[in-house]
């Protein structure tokens, strides 16, 4: 993950882009309520998922439920 945003260099960090215009950003997705402190699957799937489309022009959705498995 570490080489995948370090080739992105700067182009992750410019505030003037707005990623869901490039739609690279995946719709925001429902946790259910769960109160069992799972937010950083959420996040980490976000990241991985709007990193993977801004590089290579596709878009994934990724499972939460896996990674916390």
């Amino acid at each position: 993950m570490a080489a995948l945003l370090v080739s992105l260099g700067d182009s992750l960090v410019k505030a003037d882009i707005d990623w869901r215009t490039k739609g690279v950003v995946t719709n925001m997705k429902d946790q259910g309520g769960s109160f069992c402190n799972l937010s950083w699957a959420f996040a980490i799937t976000g990241v991985v998922e709007g990193a993977t489309a801004v590089q290579t022009g596709m878009r994934h959705t990724l499972s939460e439920q896996e990674l916390v498995d």
